[in-house]
């Protein structure tokens, strides 16, 4: 059930951000990232981490161009929410790393 509920969130987020993107004018990517397979899960953790933190971090270099009116702080406001969503992951995913 957790599963699912995060999955949702992901999309739901998604979702958000391609909605937000259109709204101030922008066209989201359709590009998608190249997904890689490996049947070690250790190497499999570890593209996760990485992943996930190149997205944080992508997240974060879009704060700051977003100014400081009215719907910039709900912008930012809705980016830290994704941000937390996505770290909340790699912390999950360093502890498995960790005791695996």
């Amino acid at each position: 059930m957790l599963r699912k509920l995060r999955g949702r969130l992901e999309l739901d987020d998604a979702r958000m951000l391609v909605e937000k993107v259109v709204a101030l004018g922008g066209e989201p990517t359709t590009e998608i990232a190249e997904l890689q397979w490996t049947g070690k899960p250790d190497d499999a953790v570890e593209w996760l981490i990485e992943t996930e933190e190149e997205a944080i971090d992508t997240l974060q270099a879009a704060i700051e161009p977003t100014g400081r009116e009215g719907r910039s702080e709900a912008l930012e406001h809705m980016l830290e929410h994704v941000i937390m969503r996505k770290q909340a992951q790699v912390d999950f995913l360093m502890r498995a790393r960790r005791t695996s």
